[in-house]
Protein backbone atom coordinates (compact mmCIF):
# COMPACT_ATOMS: atom_id res chain seq x y z
CA UNK A 1 0.00 0.00 0.00
CA UNK A 2 2.89 2.38 0.68
CA UNK A 3 6.62 2.71 1.29
CA UNK A 4 7.71 4.75 4.31
CA UNK A 5 10.96 6.74 4.11
CA UNK A 6 12.19 8.37 7.34
CA UNK A 7 14.68 11.22 7.11
CA UNK A 8 16.27 13.94 9.22
CA UNK A 9 16.29 16.19 6.16
CA UNK A 10 13.62 17.52 3.83
CA UNK A 11 14.92 15.70 0.76
CA UNK A 12 12.47 16.94 -1.87
CA UNK A 13 12.29 20.30 -3.62
CA UNK A 14 9.09 19.46 -5.47
CA UNK A 15 6.88 16.77 -3.96
CA UNK A 16 5.54 14.09 -6.29
CA UNK A 17 1.76 13.81 -6.07
CA UNK A 18 1.91 10.29 -4.63
CA UNK A 19 3.75 11.41 -1.45
CA UNK A 20 2.08 12.18 1.87
CA UNK A 21 4.18 13.72 4.66
CA UNK A 22 3.71 13.08 8.38
CA UNK A 23 5.09 16.15 10.22
CA UNK A 24 4.24 14.92 13.70
CA UNK A 25 7.63 13.43 14.67
CA UNK A 26 10.65 15.10 16.24
CA UNK A 27 13.75 14.11 18.15
CA UNK A 28 15.69 15.98 20.82
CA UNK A 29 19.46 16.39 20.54
CA UNK A 30 21.39 17.12 23.76
CA UNK A 31 24.93 18.51 23.61
CA UNK A 32 26.88 16.20 25.92
CA UNK A 33 30.22 17.88 25.19
CA UNK A 34 29.10 20.15 28.05
CA UNK A 35 30.02 19.16 31.59
CA UNK A 36 27.58 17.28 33.81
CA UNK A 37 27.26 20.40 36.00
CA UNK A 38 26.48 22.63 33.01
CA UNK A 39 23.74 20.30 31.84
CA UNK A 40 22.32 20.05 35.37
CA UNK A 41 22.25 23.83 35.89
CA UNK A 42 21.50 25.14 32.40
CA UNK A 43 19.62 22.45 30.46
CA UNK A 44 17.37 20.46 32.79
CA UNK A 45 14.01 21.84 33.83
CA UNK A 46 13.48 22.26 37.58
CA UNK A 47 10.83 19.52 37.61
CA UNK A 48 13.27 17.08 35.98
CA UNK A 49 15.98 17.89 38.54
CA UNK A 50 13.45 17.24 41.31
CA UNK A 51 12.49 13.87 39.81
CA UNK A 52 16.17 12.87 39.63
CA UNK A 53 16.61 13.85 43.28
CA UNK A 54 13.48 11.83 44.13
CA UNK A 55 14.84 8.76 42.35
CA UNK A 56 18.14 8.98 44.23
CA UNK A 57 16.34 8.63 47.57
CA UNK A 58 15.49 5.03 46.63
CA UNK A 59 19.14 3.92 46.60
CA UNK A 60 18.93 2.68 43.02
CA UNK A 61 22.23 1.97 41.31
CA UNK A 62 23.27 1.80 37.67
CA UNK A 63 25.46 -0.62 35.73
CA UNK A 64 26.86 -0.33 32.21
CA UNK A 65 28.00 -3.45 30.41
CA UNK A 66 27.34 -5.85 27.58
CA UNK A 67 26.48 -9.55 27.60
CA UNK A 68 26.60 -9.74 31.40
CA UNK A 69 23.57 -7.40 31.51
CA UNK A 70 21.59 -8.98 28.68
CA UNK A 71 19.40 -11.15 30.92
CA UNK A 72 18.51 -8.12 33.06
CA UNK A 73 17.83 -5.99 29.97
CA UNK A 74 15.58 -8.66 28.47
CA UNK A 75 13.71 -9.15 31.74
CA UNK A 76 12.68 -5.46 31.74
CA UNK A 77 12.13 -5.00 27.98
CA UNK A 78 9.95 -8.09 27.60
CA UNK A 79 7.67 -6.96 30.45
CA UNK A 80 7.43 -3.40 29.11
CA UNK A 81 6.54 -4.52 25.60
CA UNK A 82 4.02 -7.05 26.94
CA UNK A 83 2.34 -4.25 28.93
CA UNK A 84 2.15 -2.18 25.73
CA UNK A 85 0.68 -5.11 23.81
CA UNK A 86 3.71 -5.25 21.53
CA UNK A 87 5.44 -8.53 20.61
CA UNK A 88 9.02 -8.44 21.88
CA UNK A 89 12.04 -9.24 19.73
CA UNK A 90 13.73 -12.51 20.59
CA UNK A 91 16.54 -12.76 23.10
CA UNK A 92 18.73 -13.92 20.20
CA UNK A 93 18.02 -10.69 18.29
CA UNK A 94 19.52 -8.57 21.09
CA UNK A 95 22.36 -11.04 21.57
CA UNK A 96 23.26 -10.61 17.88
CA UNK A 97 23.28 -6.82 18.23
CA UNK A 98 25.78 -7.08 21.07
CA UNK A 99 27.91 -9.58 19.12
CA UNK A 100 27.93 -7.66 15.84
CA UNK A 101 28.35 -4.08 17.09
CA UNK A 102 31.05 -4.82 19.68
CA UNK A 103 32.26 -1.73 21.54
CA UNK A 104 29.77 0.51 19.69
CA UNK A 105 26.95 -0.80 21.87
CA UNK A 106 26.32 -1.33 25.57
CA UNK A 107 23.49 -1.84 28.03
CA UNK A 108 22.59 0.53 30.86
CA UNK A 109 20.47 -1.00 33.63
CA UNK A 110 19.17 0.54 36.84
CA UNK A 111 18.64 -1.78 39.79
CA UNK A 112 16.65 -1.74 43.00
CA UNK A 113 18.75 -4.05 45.13
CA UNK A 114 19.08 -7.07 42.79
CA UNK A 115 16.01 -6.33 40.66
CA UNK A 116 16.53 -4.71 37.23
CA UNK A 117 13.91 -1.96 36.95
CA UNK A 118 14.88 0.32 34.04
CA UNK A 119 17.13 -0.33 31.07
CA UNK A 120 18.33 0.84 27.67
CA UNK A 121 20.40 -0.55 24.83
CA UNK A 122 22.83 2.22 23.86
CA UNK A 123 24.53 2.76 20.52
CA UNK A 124 27.57 5.04 20.17
CA UNK A 125 27.93 5.68 16.45
CA UNK A 126 30.31 8.44 15.34
CA UNK A 127 30.05 10.26 18.66
CA UNK A 128 26.25 10.15 18.80
CA UNK A 129 24.66 8.18 21.62
CA UNK A 130 21.17 6.77 20.98
CA UNK A 131 18.87 4.28 22.71
CA UNK A 132 16.45 2.62 20.29
CA UNK A 133 15.36 0.10 22.93
CA UNK A 134 14.53 1.26 26.45
CA UNK A 135 11.95 0.61 29.13
CA UNK A 136 11.03 0.87 32.80
CA UNK A 137 8.91 -1.55 34.79
CA UNK A 138 5.41 -0.13 35.15
CA UNK A 139 5.42 -0.65 38.92
CA UNK A 140 8.50 1.59 39.20
CA UNK A 141 7.17 4.56 37.21
CA UNK A 142 6.10 6.40 40.42
CA UNK A 143 9.70 6.20 41.73
CA UNK A 144 11.10 8.17 38.73
CA UNK A 145 13.35 5.23 37.87
CA UNK A 146 13.24 6.31 34.21
CA UNK A 147 14.64 9.73 35.21
CA UNK A 148 17.38 7.97 37.18
CA UNK A 149 18.28 5.92 34.09
CA UNK A 150 18.21 8.92 31.73
CA UNK A 151 20.36 11.07 34.00
CA UNK A 152 22.97 8.33 34.29
CA UNK A 153 22.99 7.86 30.50
CA UNK A 154 23.67 11.58 30.11
CA UNK A 155 26.48 11.41 32.70
CA UNK A 156 27.90 8.38 30.85
CA UNK A 157 27.98 10.36 27.58
CA UNK A 158 29.67 13.35 29.22
CA UNK A 159 32.26 11.23 31.02
CA UNK A 160 33.11 9.16 27.91
CA UNK A 161 33.64 12.07 25.49
CA UNK A 162 30.45 11.36 23.54
CA UNK A 163 29.38 14.74 22.18
CA UNK A 164 25.71 14.14 21.40
CA UNK A 165 22.77 12.30 22.93
CA UNK A 166 19.98 11.70 20.42
CA UNK A 167 16.89 10.97 22.50
CA UNK A 168 14.96 9.33 19.69
CA UNK A 169 11.68 10.07 17.99
CA UNK A 170 8.63 11.35 19.75
CA UNK A 171 5.23 12.29 18.43
CA UNK A 172 4.39 15.94 19.04
CA UNK A 173 2.70 16.74 22.35
CA UNK A 174 2.42 13.17 23.61
CA UNK A 175 3.92 11.89 26.88
CA UNK A 176 7.33 10.91 25.50
CA UNK A 177 7.60 14.30 23.77
CA UNK A 178 7.15 16.22 27.03
CA UNK A 179 9.46 13.84 28.93
CA UNK A 180 12.30 14.25 26.44
CA UNK A 181 11.79 17.99 26.06
CA UNK A 182 12.35 18.43 29.81
CA UNK A 183 16.00 17.35 29.42
CA UNK A 184 16.95 20.51 27.52
CA UNK A 185 17.86 19.08 24.14
CA UNK A 186 17.31 20.94 20.89
CA UNK A 187 14.13 19.89 19.09
CA UNK A 188 14.79 18.58 15.58
CA UNK A 189 12.05 17.85 13.07
CA UNK A 190 11.89 14.41 11.46
CA UNK A 191 10.43 13.85 8.00
CA UNK A 192 8.21 10.81 7.39
CA UNK A 193 7.43 10.37 3.69
CA UNK A 194 4.71 7.95 2.62
CA UNK A 195 5.00 6.91 -1.03
CA UNK A 196 1.50 5.73 -1.81
CA UNK A 197 0.92 2.69 -3.98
Amino acid sequence: EYILLKSRDDIFVDYPTNIQIDNEYVTFILDTSLSVDEIWKNKLKAKTRNQIRKSKKNNFYIEFGQLELLDNFYHVISQCWRDLGTPVHSYYFFRQILDKFGDKVCIATAFDKELPISTALLFNIDGVLSHPFAGTLKSYKPTSANNFLYWNIIKYACENNINTFDMGRSRLNLGTYHFKKSWGGDEQKLFYYYFLG
